[in-house]
């Protein structure tokens, strides 16, 4: 009878060593491109303009009140 071929459903320690410069190169273009679309949202989300002495205006800190 002949030889049963090896099935190969999983990586080798070759194939995962290789991989390890790409992984990497894709975290850090993720952390860029993260840290760039939350910057452009919290542009977006800044408070009106308001008018001193307005209820929706923030509270000052505690260090300015005289």
């Amino acid at each position: 009878m002949g030889k049963t071929p090896k099935s190969t459903h999983g990586y080798s320690r070759r194939q995962i060593l290789k991989g390890f410069p790409l992984a990497i190169a894709g975290a850090v273009v993720f952390g860029i491109a993260s840290k760039a679309l939350s910057s452009t949202v919290r542009r977006r989300r800044q408070a009106a303009g308001l008018p001193e002495g307005s209820i929706f205006s923030p509270q000052k800190p505690p260090g300015d009140r005289l």
